[in-house]
């Protein structure tokens, strides 16, 4: 009320939990009001008032945005009145952050350079049908065992390591060891079949191999546990792109996660959670996820 020069009618929440008794008390003078701004912290429990009110006040309530100043109270201590006016004049309006709703929520979206982000892939036609590799996407590659589902990941995979150093991902093949994966990277990378137990290529040069396909630190390699609950997949792909800031995660193949699992579903069923989750995970986080799949 002092930082807006006593012109605005102005009340103090009692806490932040605004219980059902309190806002029964409260809602016919808050609601006698064409605009109601709300000035909490930028913090969770001011969000949780804001969107409480947003509800119980559709269409009313507007939120001051705190920019150099946690509270009113900073900004009064700081004489920073003419800071706290902008801020209270360009309120704007407030909907729960999971709901888009105005003209600049709307821009904001349009202007996202993210969206539909690709990279291209070394296979022509793939590129003509899906541009490429997608961010914000699932991809599935079916196929029967043994059609070669893997190596078309692995290809995909080097590629990015070799021509995109400046993109992260993470890798899981659940029918080969982690050495089988590097060895069959390194395959690539010196066109020798390293997989073959009888090859003469130097221990020291497949090394050397691996340390220039990965020496940005853009690979991640990641297991899954026999007894790990196979929904714990999500976890490790939140934290893959939360923290590692992972672009492109590769899955392979998906049935393993479901296999000899003891669960209260059957394969199929547990295969069909599992695969929801990451398209909803890959639209969130804006990351490409791959997998492969048997086509039973």
């Amino acid at each position: 009320y002092q930082m807006l020069g006593k012109k605005w009618p102005v009340v103090s929440l009692p806490n932040a939990s605004l219980g059902p008794a309190l806002l029964k008390n409260v809602h016919p003078y808050l609601d006698s009001f064409s605009k109601i701004i709300v000035a909490t912290d930028s913090d969770e429990a001011g969000n949780k008032v804001a969107t409480k009110l947003a509800a119980t006040f559709p269409g009313k309530v507007y939120r001051m945005l705190m920019t150099t100043h946690k509270d009113a109270n900073e900004f009064l201590q700081a004489h920073h009145e003419r800071d706290s006016m902008f801020a209270w004049t360009n309120a704007e309006k407030y909907v729960p952050s999971d709901i888009y709703h105005t003209s600049k929520q709307f821009g904001d979206i349009l202007a996202d350079e993210e969206a539909n982000t690709y990279i291209e892939t070394p296979i022509g036609a793939f590129n003509e049908v899906c541009k490429g590799l997608m961010q914000g996407h699932l991809t599935v590659i079916l196929g029967e065992e043994g059609l070669g589902k893997t190596e078309v990941l692995r290809m995909l995979e080097v590629d990015i390591l070799q021509n995109h150093k400046d993109i992260p991902i993470a890798v899981n093949h659940m029918e080969e060891t982690k050495k089988t994966c590097l060895l069959s990277y390194a395959s690539y990378v010196l066109n020798e079949n390293l997989r073959d137990p009888d090859h003469k290529v130097p221990q020291t040069k497949i090394e050397d191999a691996i340390k220039g396909l990965t020496d940005s630190e853009n690979l991640y390699i990641f297991e899954m546990g026999i007894d790990e609950d196979p929904l714990s997949i999500l976890d490790k792909v939140r934290y893959l792109t939360e923290v590692c800031h992972c672009k492109y995660i590769f899955l392979d193949p998906i049935q393993q996660l479901a296999y000899g699992r003891d669960l209260d579903t059957n394969e199929e069923q547990t295969i069909s959670r599992i695969a929801v989750q990451p398209e909803r995970l890959a639209n969130e986080f804006n990351v490409g996820i791959l997998i492969t799949a048997h086509i039973n």
